[in-house]
């Protein structure tokens, strides 16, 4: 089922992402705040994001994704961030089924809601793959990094 609004493939990166994306930088998208290292994005959520925002971050990610052919991403969420909608999480299926993270690994403590909602969203991303991408959620930040780190080394 195709999401409202513009797709991720439909909106152009700004030349300042773009830069940050080739060089190593950071982006900050509304609620946003994405530091890149090569094929390594970690992202930090401060609230919950509006659909425009989502879908622009997603665009960063898939540059990162086409230019390294890899991505793995480290999802930091707020507590106040709340579990997103049923277009927010179609958007997620869309981007994950077309492009998708090598590995994901979040972590969101005092927020169980948001990960129960994303938990979901993986497993039944991963029923419908013939190779299952690997995702986890983490208490910390460490040993989420650490768990990436290693997804890194056997890929």
């Amino acid at each position: 089922m195709p999401t409202t609004g513009p797709s991720v493939e439909d909106v152009s990166l700004p030349p300042e992402h773009r830069e940050a994306v080739h060089r190593n930088g950071v982006v900050e998208i509304g609620p946003f705040h994405q530091t890149i290292n090569q094929d390594f994005v970690r992202v930090y959520v401060q609230r919950t994001p509006l659909m425009h925002e989502l879908v622009a971050n997603f665009r960063v990610l898939q540059e990162v994704l086409t230019l390294h052919q890899r991505l793995y991403v480290l999802v930091v969420v707020d507590r106040q961030t709340a579990p997103p909608s049923a277009a927010q999480r179609r958007l997620v299926a869309d981007w994950e089924r077309e492009h998708g993270a090598t590995a994901i690994a979040m972590v969101a403590p005092g927020n169980p809601l948001f990960v129960i909602t994303m938990n979901l969203v993986f497993r039944a991303l991963n029923l419908f793959r013939s190779k299952p991408r690997p995702s986890a959620f983490f208490a910390t930040e460490a040993e989420a990094k650490a768990w990436l780190d290693a997804q890194r080394s056997c890929t």
